[in-house]
């Protein structure tokens, strides 16, 4: 039961919302009526072009809705479902405007983005400027740098040969001054072992035996400077 009760509720809707139509006034002026005829009373009176909603109808009369809710009827020969001129010319002038409007925007849009891509074209310009400098510059330091690490190269060769050459050198007047230091000393000990021999060969003989010992002691003492004389040519 409750189906069948909600069937018939959605079907009388929906038959409503199809009645339901947009009629416009005929007239110069017309009575809103609170019945179907000219015997019931006028509600209120509306003018030409005014729109309405029908929602039922009797005989020659509409049911009609205003726009403000209230609900009355109204003569069928004073209403027309064609939109009247006036409101036909007011909605187009109401178009043609918004059209003027939203065609002036987009001229100021248009004139925004022509500043906008000039300007853009402009900085992307002074971009590329840029961006050539830098590359030109990165080239004269690279060029740069390549130079500065051959000069460091050269110098650290150069430095390696004279610390070598100064290295050397030291080494060599080292030695020498050690040779001259060392040949001094040879001079000094064949001096000393001849002033021996020469005190060994003024002391007097007493015996073959002692003799013997003397003459054995200078041999000792001539291979002794020899070897050192030798020693000091090899120097």
């Amino acid at each position: 039961m409750k189906h069948i009760l909600l069937f018939v509720f959605l079907n009388l809707v929906f038959i409503g919302n199809i009645s339901a139509e947009t009629v416009y006034i005929n007239e110069a002026t017309v009575n809103i009526r609170t019945g179907p005829g000219i015997d019931f009373d006028v509600k209120k009176v509306v003018k030409y072009g005014y729109k309405i909603t029908r929602i039922d109808e009797k005989d020659n009369w509409y049911k009609i809705r205003l726009r403000d809710g209230e609900e009355g009827w109204v003569s069928k020969k004073t209403v027309t479902k064609e939109t009247p001129v006036h409101i036909v010319i007011e909605d187009l002038q109401t178009k043609i405007t918004s059209q003027d409007k939203e065609i002036e925007l987009l001229r100021e849009e248009n004139e925004e983005l022509k500043g906008l891509k000039a300007s853009l074209s402009s900085r992307i310009e002074e971009l590329e400027k840029k961006s050539a400098l830098l590359k030109e510059e990165n080239k004269r330091l690279k060029r740069y740098s390549d130079i500065l690490w051959t000069i460091i190269g050269i110098a650290i060769l150069l430095i390696g040969w004279v610390m070598g050459f100064l290295f050397g050198y030291f080494r060599r007047e080292t030695k020498k001054v050690m040779l001259k230091d060392r040949i001094k000393e040879i001079d000094k000990e064949i001096q000393n072992l001849l002033k021996e021999k020469s005190v060994i060969e003024m002391e007097g003989t007493f015996s073959d035996r002692q003799l013997q010992e003397k003459e054995d002691i200078l041999k000792t003492y001539d291979a002794r400077i020899k070897a050192l004389r030798d020693k000091k040519t090899i120097l």
